[in-house]
């Protein structure tokens, strides 16, 4: 199977922080992607995508391995890729999914395997969606709908109980953008507060209850965004510059300096003016207002820094410089600069991953 990842971005940006020049000028809009798939969209609404596809999350018809990326859909406005399974929302409000399906992931109802994309039933006007491995979020103006795993309260409808198919998330109406991880979702509202719900160690109250609905989260400021992405740990920035993470961090994604969970937010040690993050499984990345990239965390498959060794990376460390936008996977991170995509680190599934070098993938149609 190929190790190298080509354009990704599992961590689940949920809010954008690119100059309006740069957008203007860009023939890639977005790059989303996990463990086993990546998917682009152009400007244009094309979604183009390539991967593992052991389950059909390249959305082609196949099972094959894509090593380049092809077409999937058109008119789509942001995707969202999960471990083995990936969605899209379309300009007409409309949402697809596809790939793996054991959980009702892609909320048609069933449990079926999908190789094409699939439409959600039953929801409209939706502007973001972020797929897991477990469960699948869409936001629909100020108000957001989940579905798949809830065991932990994933969905925040005040139940535990999985769903196939969407249900609205109890209470919230003013969501400015989401995100999720295996086990706990969050929502930046209008005013810039952040609420998340979920499994009560991940979910960042300082506690370690249960939340079925969102609760308020304690930061020290106006919310940007915030990233989650593979695993369970969450990043949010503020309009200071600075970042907070929590959740799992025995491997020092949380950027504390340390290898420890927390329960509660923990000041990331980077003296730079952070404007956006990515989350992988075990690592995590910001870029700052100059356009630099650092990268922390676990680095076993080189997704921090390729020229280092397979051992976790405590602190911030620079790896990039010039870029407009920064993706991650759960073991691999890309930088974009312009239309041009560098990506290292590992896709797939394996239980030693094959580190791989900085490389340039060309994305067709720019």
């Amino acid at each position: 199977m190929v190790a190298a990842l080509v354009l990704a971005g599992c961590g689940r940006i949920a809010f954008d922080e690119r100059t309006d020049a740069a957008q203007s000028t860009a023939c890639v809009k977005e790059v989303q992607g996990t463990g086993s798939s990546v998917c682009v969209v152009r400007t244009d609404g094309a979604l183009l995508c390539l991967g593992f596809n052991l389950y059909g999350e390249v959305g082609d018809g196949s099972m094959t391995e894509r090593t380049s990326l092809v077409p999937v859909l058109d008119t789509v406005s942001s995707s969202g890729a999960g471990e083995f399974n990936s969605c899209a929302a379309r300009t007409d409000g409309s949402a697809a999914c596809w790939g793996f399906n054991d959980l009702g992931q892609a909320g048609d109802g069933s449990t079926t395997q999908h190789a094409v994309p699939t439409v959600v039933p039953n929801l409209d006007g939706v502007e973001q969606i972020v797929a897991g491995q477990y469960y699948t979020c869409a936001r629909r103006g100020g108000e957001v709908s989940c579905w798949g795993l809830n065991v932990d309260g994933e969905l925040g409808d005040n139940t535990q109980t999985t769903r196939g198919t969407a249900m609205p998330v109890v209470g919230l109406t003013t969501a400015r953008t989401i995100t999720h991880n295996d086990h706990a979702a969050c929502a930046v509202l209008d005013d810039s507060s952040l609420v998340c719900w979920g499994a009560g160690s991940y979910v960042g109250d300082n506690t370690t209850m249960r939340r079925l609905v969102p609760t308020p989260i304690s930061l020290p400021g106006p919310v940007v965004g915030v990233a989650s992405g593979c695993h369970v740990h969450t990043c949010a920035w503020l309009g200071d510059g600075t970042a907070y993470c929590w959740g799992e961090g025995l491997s020092g994604q949380l950027g504390n300096l340390a290898k420890t969970a927390e329960i509660a937010p923990q000041r990331v040690q980077l003296a730079e003016d952070i404007v956006d993050m990515a989350t992988g499984a075990y690592h995590s990345c910001a870029r700052t207002r100059g356009g630099d990239v650092f990268c922390w965390g676990q680095n076993v498959a080189g997704q921090v820094d390729p020229s280092a060794g397979p051992g976790d990376i405590l602190t911030p460390v620079l790896v990039a410089s010039g870029v407009d936008q920064v993706a991650t996977g759960c073991r691999h991170t890309c930088v974009r600069r312009s239309d041009e995509i560098t990506c290292w680190g590992f896709y797939g599934v394996a239980a030693t991953p094959t580190a791989m070098p900085a490389t340039q993938y060309p994305v067709p149609g720019c």
